[in-house]
Order: structure tokens, then C-alpha cells, then sequence
């Protein structure tokens, strides 16, 4: 190993080299001062890289896994919460909707078709779920998660208002099958932006816990159709303001949505790095935005990549456990307060109330997971 002299070097010494090498050059005592070609070498030193500054670069991703909770993330949490309370009341306020349509709308038809009637009635929204799903959910890797995250809510405000003002059995189905499309569309977009946002060692609880407020939607929905049976303003028509009453929390929602930040993560995968940056110091104002490793590995992937050797198992772990739930929880939640009615409860307040009373216990449900899940996985 060399180590450098101490020796001072006259000005017209050369200095060149990089963090591992130091080349000094002398001027050839037969050339031109001013030409570099007619230096020549006297010393060249190795390992020098102890006399400099160790600078290691970090991982901009890696940046954002490890930024800590700040007030950004609990309003950025509330907001996806809200968005997704208003999946569970939109979804769920059909189901005491049906006890008082099914009278002056429902009983008019031929007998064989009111089942079939009723039955699209409360599905309709879960189709367009599924739509939603696999159309506008897609389109966050387009065109940015903001703004997919203020659309999905205008369907909720314009499709919930027009279920409202329905004038047959036929026109509610469309108009809750579209409203659907923006819930199914809300699931992936929020449960993303909140991935995208969170720290990795609060992901897992953050995600768990935007998600309880699903249940706490069904269980309002059926507080607040409980309210205005009693309350009763429109008579036969009351049920309109248990369709519209969902519009004015989601107008609210969607005006503070349009004040969140793009996801640095999406902004990131379009080359956008200096808007990146600014959401990323403003998570993090100390963050040394010098010491950052701007490079992201892109990585395309598809629905085919759920179902591949890699993936298939976990797929199928995530998927049939949430099949055999979605069964449960929709085929019998969408007519719960009906099923209670068929079952004694012949007022209908009372199997408002008895909804109510079996919502809570889905609510104790998702606690217990936001408790469990970062400790035992």
C-alpha cells in the first residue's frame, strides 16, 4: 500500500483523479506550461479514499418506507376512510331502502318477477362494482392516483343523487349499478394511495384500519335509515332522502381531496422526479434531498403475474378466504333488515334496528384485525 507524501507542491503542480486515485503531475521541463499533454507524472498515490467523505446515497423509495407519521398521514388516512365509509353506506343503505319500496313498487309486479326484480335491485351496485373495479381502477397507473381519487367520489355524489330521484324499479338499477362502478373503483384507488403514502412498518395497520370504516358506513347507513323511518318527512317517499343522504359528505370529501399531493411513487414511475421530490420533503423536511439515489427500477406487471408459480398461493389466500366473505357479508347484508322482517320482526323500525345491532359486530371484527395485524402477521 502507498500513502501520499506531505510535501508541498509548488502552484504549478497538477492534481487530477477520482475518490479511489490521486495522479500529481509536474510540468515537462521542455514544454508549454499551459498544455496539458506536456505534463508529466510523478506520483501516483492509492487508496486515498480515507482522506475523503463517505457519501452514501439512499434509495428514494426506500425514503419513503421510512418516513415517519406525521399529520400528513392521519389526514390523508381520515380522507381514504371516508371514501371507503361511504363504500359500506352507499352499499348497505339499499337494504332498508328495499323494506319500504318493496310495498308501492315492488308488490305491483307479476309474482315470478319480483324476486328476480328485487334481487338486481340489491345487486346492481355490486356489479358495477366489479365493473369499476376493472376499468377506472386501471386507469390510476395512467392518469395519476389523485385524480382518480377525486372521480370515483363524483360518482358517488351525481349516481346517488339520481338514485334519489328514481321513477321505477328499472331506472334504480342503472342508476345504483353506476353509482357501483365509483365504489368499485374507490376499494383499489384508496387502499393504494395509502400504500403509496404510508410507512412501511404502518402500512399494514393504516390499510386495516381505513377499511373498518366500511362497517362503520353499513352501521350509519342503518342508523340513519332508522332516523328518518321515524322521522318519516315524504311518507311514502322517505326513502329517496335515504338514497340522497349520502351526497353531502361525499361533496365534502372530494373537496379536500383535491388538496392532497400526487403520489411521489406514481410520479416517480413517470419520470416526474422533481414533483416527486417535493411531495418527499414535504413528508420529510429534513430529508437531504443531495444524498438521494433518484433511480427506480420499473417493473411492468399484470393480472397474469396474480396467478403465475410465483404468486398463485398468495393469490389464492387472499382470494378465496375474501370470495366466502363477500358471500356472507353481501348476499346475506343486502337483506339483512328483509330477512329479519321474514323472521318476526314485522316493523319495520324494529329490523332496522336489529341491522344496526349485527353491523357492530362486524365493526368489533375489523378492530380485532387492526390490533392483531403487525404483531402476529
Amino acid at each position: 500500500m502507498e500513502f501520499p507524501l506531505l510535501i508541498p507542491f509548488p502552484q504549478e503542480i497538477g492534481i487530477t483523479g477520482c475518490k479511489h486515485h490521486l495522479i500529481a503531475y509536474l510540468p515537462h521541463p521542455h514544454g508549454n506550461l499551459h498544455s496539458p499533454c506536456n505534463f508529466i507524472c510523478i506520483k501516483k498515490v492509492f487508496n486515498i479514499s480515507y482522506l475523503l467523505p463517505i457519501v452514501t446515497k439512499s434509495n428514494i423509495v426506500d425514503e419513503m418506507d421510512k418516513v415517519k407519521v406525521s399529520k400528513f398521514h392521519y389526514k390523508m388516512l381520515l380522507l381514504s376512510a371516508a371514501g371507503v365509509f361511504l363504500d359500506g353506506y352507499d352499499l348497505f343503505i339499499i337494504s332498508v331502502v328495499l323494506l319500504f319500496i318493496k310495498p308501492i313498487w315492488i308488490n305491483t309486479l307479476p309474482l315470478p318477477d319480483r324476486s328476480i326484480v328485487m334481487g338486481f335491485i340489491a345487486a346492481s351496485a355490486l356489479i358495477g362494482m366489479f365493473v369499476g373495479a376493472f376499468t377506472l381502477g386501471h386507469y390510476t397507473d395512467r392518469i395519476g392516483r389523485k385524480t382518480m381519487y377525486v372521480i370515483d367520489l363524483i360518482f358517488f355524489v351525481v349516481f346517488a343523487g339520481l338514485s334519489a330521484l328514481a321513477q321505477d324499479v328499472y331506472q334504480l338499477i342503472i342508476f345504483r349499478f353506476l353509482l357501483g362502478i365509483g365504489i368499485g373503483a374507490d376499494y383499489p384507488i384508496s387502499s393504494t394511495y395509502i400504500s403509496e403514502f404510508a410507512p412501511a412498518e404502518k402500512r399494514g395497520k393504516m390499510i386495516s384500519s381505513t377499511f373498518t370504516f366500511w362497517g362503520i358506513g353499513a352501521l350509519t347507513a342503518a342508523i340513519v335509515g332508522y332516523f328518518i323511518a321515524l322521522w318519516n318527512p315524504l311518507g311514502t317517499d322517505s326513502w329517496r332522502l335515504m338514497l340522497l343522504s349520502g351526497v353531502v359528505p361525499a361533496v365534502i370529501v372530494i373537496a379536500l381531496r383535491t388538496t392532497m399531493p400526487e403520489s411521489p411513487r406514481w410520479l416517480l414511475s413517470q419520470a416526474k422526479t422533481e414533483s416527486a421530490l417535493k411531495v418527499l420533503k414535504m413528508l420529510n423536511p429534513d430529508l437531504n434531498v443531495d444524498n438521494l439515489d433518484m433511480k427506480v427500477k420499473k417493473e411492468r406487471s399484470s393480472i397474469r403475474d396474480l396467478v403465475s408459480p410465483v404468486y398463485l398461493r398468495r393469490t389464492l389466500f387472499a382470494w378465496i378466504p375474501w370470495f366466502f366473505m363477500d358471500i356472507a357479508v353481501y348476499g346475506i347484508g343486502m337483506y339483512t333488515p328483509t330477512i329479519l322482517q321474514a323472521l318476526g320482526f314485522r316493523d319495520p323500525i324494529q329490523s332496522i334496528v336489529g341491522t344496526a345491532v349485527l353491523d357492530v359486530f362486524g365493526i368489533v371484527g375489523f378492530i380485532l384485525a387492526i390490533i392483531l395485524i403487525d404483531r402476529v402477521g
